[in-house]
């Protein structure tokens, strides 16, 4: 399966869990979606999900990434840590 193939179920439907939504590190207001642009910069696990940090445009961005498993938290904390610095366009193609 592909980063960008993990799926949540938030109620009825099935949505994407790649690429999260992303909001700005540095405080300032908003969530937004960057597609597929920016360079992943960290991983970090928090309980069953992941929190990823991005930089794109010179500014850092956080992401909270939970989706149904499987694969598990393990797996795609790996596959991510060992792609750090490439873009969020390439991680979402990665398998787990």
């Amino acid at each position: 399966m592909r980063i960008r193939d993990l799926k949540r179920k938030p109620g009825s439907g099935r949505v994407p869990a790649w690429p999260p939504e992303w909001t700005s590190a540095d405080g300032a207001a908003g969530i937004f979606r960057t597609s597929d642009e920016g360079v992943l910069e960290s991983v970090e696990r928090f309980k069953e999900r992941l929190i990823v940090r991005m930089r794109f445009d010179e500014r850092e961005h956080l992401g909270s990434l939970q989706w149904n498993e499987p694969p598990t938290v393990d797996e795609v904390e790996a596959v991510l840590k060992a792609h750090l610095g490439e873009s969020i366009r390439s991680v979402g193609d990665l398998m787990v």
